[in-house]
């Protein structure tokens, strides 16, 4: 499933649009950015748990993939970072995350646990 985010603490060039919830978007003008995150699941039934960033939908050169494995029914936290990412105006990211079957777990937790951030690095 992928994280739904409900606000934005700073963003000056509208990469965050409430309509959208899931995702980031690249704004006009810029060839470079950067995503980094955090992700805090609560207890669940001891299963593997895996978040990714995906690009347009999909896996990209640079994007995590972190995986906790089964392990009783703890708390689990990922946190992550890229690198540079070459992109066009429009390029959008979220967080897909992956929990085994006959789970819950409730994504968020304390305030200011999850976040997604994307650093504008270069423009065009």
């Amino acid at each position: 499933a992928d994280i739904t985010f409900d606000t934005s603490e700073y963003d000056t060039a509208a990469i965050f649009n409430p309509g959208s919830p899931t995702l980031l978007t690249v704004p006009a003008g810029y060839d470079l950015v950067r995503l980094s995150h955090n992700l805090r699941a609560t207890a669940g039934s001891g299963q593997l748990v895996i978040s990714r960033l995906r690009k347009n939908g999909g896996g990209f050169l640079g994007g995590t993939s972190i995986a906790s494995p089964a392990s009783g029914s703890a708390v689990i936290e990922h946190n992550g970072a890229t690198p540079p990412v070459v992109v066009v105006p429009g390029d959008t990211f979220g967080i897909n995350v992956y929990n085994g079957t006959a789970s819950t777990r409730v994504i968020g937790g304390d305030v200011n646990i999850t976040w997604f951030a994307m650093e504008l690095l270069s423009a065009i």
